[in-house]
């Protein structure tokens, strides 16, 4: 297969931008030099680069676009969004389907859901079904029943079970008198990404893409309208995979199914049609816009390699889920805030359907409470905030369409790298795209360690009163590698670390308390209290805060008087020159002794006094809480 070189399509030029030139005539244009120099002179010596953004996905974001910045992007047009590719066809609003996704255990259960979810605003079902579940002709039945199922958008997420699926989908329909080739939705079969999430697979991935040619032969015929291949890109999202990773490593995926089935005489437009992407909606909004944009044009271009020139075919179906790996469980009501950007994300960067994902779901079975929040999110969105009135509404922005040009060129070259070494199959045999993402996760967590990426209310602003919530279990992660002896990969959340740190402290019965002796000058001594608090604060530590003292003396009392775990030390670096010694001295010898901050040029001087302990913007925050739960005996 001839692969193209990302965007082979020659630029064509942006139209006006339609500004009402008489209203701006009075105003001389800027160019970009003149920016500079304002920019520069404001900097008063710092250095320009402190204003780009150093992305984790292999580019840089600059402070600001112009429209010149348009002439690079070879898919920007203006007029039609690339031939209509990024805006999915949509040209009369931005409609999407609200889906709400159930997990069946009980067949019964399972349709009461989906019957109430329904009548309260959903307009699209996706059924989870797990292994461990087994269908039968009269268990499907009953899943289904009174859900008319030729008038809505029914999916199901499944795991090996797609063939039989299929079957008792075919023999359901022929039950019903319903014609199978009315039904719209998907099956999510996805072999080649279970190879990376489950272990204990019964057949060797030979076996299983040979199964799957079987089973597409038959939904292509029979559920013409149904996305029968899913592209769960989801998998390395929640694994801590950037975003030029997950579609980069997609694209790799689509194009091995491309090609297994393809083998076996399949017509290459069938099979374009029947694939549907599975996106995970993280916390980064703009890029995430930019996400959903991207693979429209990296699943276009791909199938312009194969030879597929209407648009129709070259067209992906995206659903959205906002993220797992981004939720918490403490403070896990900042998740329903979590799912609302997140959502938005998706539908502004043009979504076809959209699963919320229940705020509670990282700790608990979700509730009917939650899934009411996630459903009413959706619906908040197009009935009262409007998102779904304007198609492809950042379209023409300088920064959204530079973001999705450095996206989808940055992934395509991922694609071709991976492509070079032998297809997706091979890349997850030899364990490179499981080393890739797992390096990427490292990085990811190491800054959630130091603070330079934050969750609010696990390593920012934590609430330090609240506890584990009562209805947590802890999940078990799943095992390191299949039986086909390829390396799955690690489902986890980003607050994890911190989490099992509190859930210690929480558990340890000791409830260490944190004093913290403000002194001297306020401004100093109330900003670093307030971030020793947060800091302390993380691992679940009870702050015990104060006003300024009006001496050290009397500090240096209340502190003893409090008998706390740790004293914190919080003034400027002038006054700590000159009394942070007296009161290491002075201070009960039980307590831990910290200095908030950093004072370079007298820290030498008060290690060799025996202060060992400083905190600051630069402390690797998960690390020195680890060590501050040694020193007091919580393992």
């Amino acid at each position: 297969m001839t692969k193209m070189p990302y965007f082979a399509k020659p630029f064509q030029k942006p139209m006006s931008m339609g500004m009402n030139k008489k209203l701006f005539k009075d105003f001389p244009p800027v160019t970009t030099s003149e920016w500079e120099e304002k920019i520069n002179k404001d900097l008063k010596g710092a250095p320009y680069e402190k204003l780009i953004w150093k992305t984790l996905n292999g580019f840089n974001v600059k402070p600001y676009y112009r429209e010149e910045d348009l002439k690079s992007l070879p898919h920007f047009d203006v007029n039609t969004g690339n031939s209509g590719i990024i805006r999915s066809g949509k040209s009369e609003g931005n409609d999407w389907e609200i889906r709400q996704d159930i997990k069946v255990k009980d067949f019964k259960k399972a349709n009461k859901t989906a019957l109430d979810a329904l009548n309260k605003g959903a307009t699209s079902l996706g059924f989870i079904l797990p292994d461990k579940l087994k269908l039968t002709k009269s268990g499907l039945s009953e899943l289904l029943k009174d859900i008319i199922i030729e008038c809505i958008n029914i999916n199901f997420v499944v795991e090996t079970q797609y063939q039989l699926l299929a079957d008792l989908l075919i023999e359901e329909c022929k039950n019903r008198n319903i014609e199978a080739s009315k039904i719209k939705g998907s099956i999510n079969a996805d072999p080649l990404g279970l190879l990376l999430s489950k272990a204990n697979l019964s057949e060797s991935p030979e076996e299983m893409l040979k199964s799957m040619t079987d089973y597409f032969t038959k939904v292509s015929k029979e559920f013409p309208l149904m996305r029968s291949i899913g592209i769960n890109t989801s998998i390395f999202h929640n694994a801590g995979a950037s975003i030029v990773q997950e579609l980069g490593i997609g694209l790799s995926m689509v194009s091995d199914y491309m090609d297994k089935l393809t083998e076996s005489g399949i017509d290459t437009g069938i099979v374009a049609k029947s694939f549907q992407f599975n996106l995970a909606i993280g916390p980064q909004y703009f890029p995430e816009i930019a996400k959903n944009r991207a693979v429209r044009i990296l699943f276009s271009q791909l199938m312009e390699s194969w030879g597929i020139k209407d648009n129709e075919n070259k067209q992906i179906y995206i659903h959205g889920t906002s993220s797992e790996w981004n939720q918490t469980i403490y403070d896990p009501y900042v998740n329903m805030l979590r799912g609302t950007t997140e959502g938005m994300s998706a539908v502004l960067g043009g979504t076809d359907s959209l699963t919320v994902t229940p705020f509670d779901k990282a700790f608990r079975e979700t509730t009917d409470f939650s899934e009411r929040i996630a459903r009413n999110t959706q619906i908040i969105l197009k009935e009262e905030a409007h998102l779904d009135k304007v198609d492809d509404p950042s379209a023409g922005s300088y920064y959204i369409e530079s973001l999705t040009g450095s996206i989808a060129g940055n992934a395509w070259k991922l694609f071709l790298e991976i492509e070079d070494d032998g297809g997706y199959l091979k890349a997850i045999q030899s364990g490179r795209i499981q080393e890739m993402v797992n390096n990427m996760a490292a990085q990811r967590d190491m800054n959630i360690a130091i603070r330079k990426e934050i969750l609010l209310g696990t390593n920012q602003f934590p609430n330090a009163q609240e506890k584990i919530h009562e209805d947590y279990t802890e999940k078990q992660a799943n095992e390191a590698t299949g039986e086909n002896g390829i390396s799955l990969l690690k489902k986890y959340r980003g607050a994890e670390s911190f989490e099992v740190l509190r859930i210690k402290t929480e558990k340890s019965g000791l409830e260490p308390k944190v004093f913290l002796l403000n002194y001297g000058n306020p401004t100093w001594a109330k900003a670093r209290a307030g971030f020793a608090s947060s800091f302390f604060a993380c691992a679940g530590y009870q702050i015990i805060d104060n006003q300024v003292f009006g001496s050290l003396d009397e500090g240096i009392v209340a502190a003893n008087k409090a008998k706390a775990n740790i004293v914190v030390l919080c003034s400027s670096d002038e006054e700590y020159s000159v009394s942070a010694t007296d009161a290491f001295k002075q201070i009960d010898k039980k307590s831990i002794f910290v200095i908030a901050g950093y004072p370079k040029d007298v820290i030498d001087d008060m290690k060799k006094e025996g202060i060992e302990h400083f905190i600051h913007v630069k402390s690797k925050l998960l690390e020195e809480l680890q060590n501050f739960n040694k020193l007091m005996g919580i393992n």
